[in-house]
């Protein structure tokens, strides 16, 4: 039978001692340094998983894990601990991305709409929105608006599939109108002009007054001869030539 080394026995002890010192040090710090895996697999609890990361003043500046409806996301934070963007899926089942100014309102999305388009939209520091841009049936079309939340400007698809361009004025109300013709309207809804094609197929113009009465019309008559023609301002002709010698 071996003798046994005493002093190897103590060695051994106060070796195995210091580790589970260093073991629980590190478990009341729970900090466990720099691990190195080749995957992680986060469960539901019943209350979600999630992986969350925070920077050297404990303030959270990532998410990853459950949101609404057990769907995946991601949400990036700024050093102040306000969000800045979120990549997930919304209720509909569908992806989306959305970015946040500084103040936390909304300043972008990328999604779906109600509809079952892909929709873009920017918001300015108020959260109010300034531009759209998305699909309805007839196509495409791009939505702008000013500080007061009114349309500034549309171009897009018609129901015919033919593009058109729309302006409008500060207050909301139309301002042109370009398909393959083209309108101009005063602030106050009224047309103030008109140029394109006429009932008989050749071109004309018209302008109206401030009360949208015509005065003005160059055009061509019934006789395909050209014609000019200015009316007073109850809509009485006043003077009219014809290009016909």
């Amino acid at each position: 039978m071996k003798n046994i080394d005493i002093k190897s026995v103590i060695i051994g002890a106060l070796c195995t001692v210091i580790v589970f010192m260093f073991i629980g040090a590190n478990s009341q710090n729970k900090n466990l340094g720099d691990i190195v895996v080749n995957s992680i697999k986060i469960m539901d609890n019943g209350s979600g998983g999630y992986l969350s990361t925070y920077n050297s003043d404990g303030k959270e500046i990532s998410y990853l894990g459950f949101g609404s409806g057990g769907n995946g996301i991601l949400k990036i934070y700024n050093s102040d601990g306000n969000k800045t963007s979120i990549i997930g899926t919304d209720l509909g089942g569908d992806g989306h991305l959305e970015t946040y100014h500084s103040n936390g309102s909304q300043s972008s999305y990328l999604g779906s709409s109600a509809e079952g388009g892909g929709i873009l939209t920017t918001s300015n520091l108020n959260g109010d929105i300034t531009s759209y841009l998305g699909t309805v049936e007839s196509g495409g079309y791009l939505q702008t608006f000013n500080s007061d939340g009114n349309k500034t400007s549309f171009i897009g698809t018609d129901v015919g599939g033919d593009g058109h361009l729309v302006t409008y004025h500060s207050n909301g109300s139309q301002k042109s109108y370009l398909a393959d013709f083209l309108q101009t309207f005063n602030s106050n809804g009224e047309e103030t002009s008109y140029i394109g094609t006429a009932k008989g197929g050749g071109g004309h113009v018209r302008t109206n007054n401030l009360y949208g009465v015509m005065v003005g019309y160059f055009g061509s008559n019934k006789d395909e001869d050209g014609i000019v023609t200015l009316i007073d301002r109850y809509g009485d002709i006043g003077w009219s030539a014809s290009g016909k010698k």
